[in-house]
């Protein structure tokens, strides 16, 4: 995972079935919608928490064959360069 996306933070699980994982912004709701619509089913943390805590976090799971996860990887990476980009245009913008 770390090499589709190096920005995202985790600890390798020492067991389960999922893992949490930090995303440099509170983009886990957007991302996990974006997926959900090229057929890849995500949990995000505000499932977890309430008023929309938690939406900096992924629960993703780690029981998938090596290969389903790396194209499920391969089909998020444009989604989530999208999105990380569209956020980063919105904080660089002046509000005046």
């Amino acid at each position: 995972m770390a090499e589709y996306f190096p920005h995202w933070h985790f600890t390798p699980p020492e067991g389960g079935l999922s893992f949490w994982v930090e995303l440099p912004g509170m983009l886990a709701t957007i991302l996990s919608a974006r997926a959900e619509s090229r057929g890849i089913h995500i949990g995000t943390g505000t499932r977890f928490g309430l008023a929309g805590a938690f939406d900096r976090y992924l629960r993703l799971p780690f029981t998938l064959e090596d290969e389903a996860l790396r194209s499920a990887f391969s089909t998020l990476q444009p989604l989530w360069h999208s999105l990380a980009q569209q956020s980063e245009n919105t904080r660089a913008r002046k509000i005046i």
